[in-house]
């Protein structure tokens, strides 16, 4: 009888000491983040010089930066790639944004950043969807062929919804590459009119979990690889039929793709009259 409360001792020790690190880890993760309420909204420039003497959140693997601001409209974002090889194809692809506020880090609502290179005539359309562009607004836009469009599109799972109605206020973000790092700024409405516009989907003193997910092939890094990965099928039947045929040529080079890169992180929505910045 002895012998079976010792072997049942050890067994439950045993068990512990293998369950431990899977609860330590999960703790890790699930550390909040707080955000700081503002009274003065910092300028998306890129510069972060706003952001002076914020405390900074790391990113368990090190090279990224990240803080979070907020007032009653909006959350405010900063992002800092200080690690040149975690870049990957940011700038091409863009990065996005994941909003989940049950904690459960679904990637049902995002809200995709890039900047895009539009023409003047493009600039000029988009201008008017909001008001009219005089003849001499239009000609002085057109004396530079190309601009540079910082968009911001949401991202959702849920079809048939109808279009966001004028007036919502759009996602914001711009970025800059000062002193070799990468540093964007975001700027969210808080409030979600409805599935498919840009919005947090919490009011402060929340707590919701933001996902950060950029890099990956761009779409003619895509292009390549499927016509690569279609030459070297043809190839290899071809060697099947007896021909000899170097059937890794078609192939060299086609799986090492730019990395993407995601991390999830729990920040706490800062109330009025806390702890903030002017």
């Amino acid at each position: 009888m002895r012998m079976k409360k010792m072997s049942f001792l050890i067994l439950s020790m045993v068990l512990a000491l293998a369950i431990l690190p899977a609860i330590s880890g999960r703790a890790a993760e699930d550390k909040t983040t707080e955000s700081v309420w503002t009274n003065q909204p910092p300028k998306l420039d890129g510069a972060a010089n706003e952001w002076e003497g914020a405390a900074l959140a790391e990113w368990e693997k090190g090279g990224i930066q990240y803080a979070f601001r907020n007032d009653a409209q909006k959350l405010y974002v900063l992002f800092i790639i200080k690690d040149s090889k975690l870049r990957s194809t940011i700038e091409d692809v863009g990065i996005t944004l994941y909003v989940d506020t049950e904690g459960n880090r679904n990637k049902n609502y995002g809200i995709h950043f890039l900047r895009k290179r539009i023409t003047a005539e493009e600039f000029i359309a988009l201008l008017e969807k909001d008001s009219a562009v005089s003849e001499d607004q239009k000609a002085q836009i057109r004396s530079k062929p190309f601009y540079s469009y910082y968009a911001s599109e949401v991202v959702t799972k849920k079809t048939g919804l109808s279009p966001v109605p004028p007036g919502v206020l759009p996602a914001m973000f711009k970025y800059a590459s000062p002193q070799k790092s990468l540093v964007y700024e975001f700027a969210v409405p808080l409030n979600r009119v409805q599935d498919n516009a840009a919005g947090i989907g919490a009011q402060p003193g929340a707590a919701v979990t933001i996902g950060f997910e950029w890099g990956g092939p761009t779409e003619e890094q895509r292009k390549a690889i499927a016509k690569a990965r279609g030459e070297q099928s043809n190839i290899s039947n071809e060697t099947d039929l007896g021909r000899s045929t170097d059937i890794t040529a078609g192939a060299r080079g086609i799986d090492r793709l730019p990395p993407k890169h995601s991390f999830w992180s729990t920040v706490r929505l800062a109330k009025a009259g806390g702890q903030g910045l002017s």
